[in-house]
């Protein structure tokens, strides 16, 4: 089922990739595998962690590739990008039912928000002035406890 998935996601790309007159490279290939692989376990990644991954397993791709097929593979709706801290991105595959993030800005510990009642709570605003949601962002950026018990 797993490979069904992975093979869905490739199809998905490189789909996206021809209507942009792009190319699916070796290099946005091996990208999107990497990628595949550490959102298998829902984690969140930025571009220095695939890349270093990346390199660990010999795979041959230079940073700029990297850098350059992030937007495509948010373009396409693959992964979405969160500013957790000024120039400071990470990503997470879409389709998770997190509301949002509690960030901490000084170690960067990033904690899912998943409470029903938020997601409600904000449903029913939406619904109230008759509006659809497309997309959102919810952070909240402050300092984690054991951030807190340091100082």
């Amino acid at each position: 089922m797993l490979k069904h998935k992975k093979e869905a996601k490739e199809a998905i790309f490189k789909i996206f990739l021809k209507s942009k007159g792009l190319n699916y490279t070796c290099e946005r290939k091996f990208v999107l595998r990497e990628i595949l692989e550490a959102t298998k376990k829902n984690e969140h990644f930025s571009v220095d962690n695939i890349f270093k991954r990346m390199l660990l397993k010999k795979k041959r791709v230079s940073k700029s590739a990297l850098y350059k097929t992030m937007p495509l593979l948010e373009d396409c709706n693959l992964i979405k990008k969160t500013n957790i801290a000024e120039d400071h991105y990470i990503y997470e595959k879409t389709g998770k039912h997190n509301i949002g993030h509690l960030v901490c800005l000084t170690c960067k510990q990033i904690i899912e928000i998943n409470k029903n009642t938020i997601k409600d709570h904000i449903d029913q605003i939406c619904a109230k002035k008759s509006f659809k949601i497309e997309s959102h962002t919810f952070e909240i950026k402050g300092r984690c406890f054991n951030c807190l018990k340091r100082k």
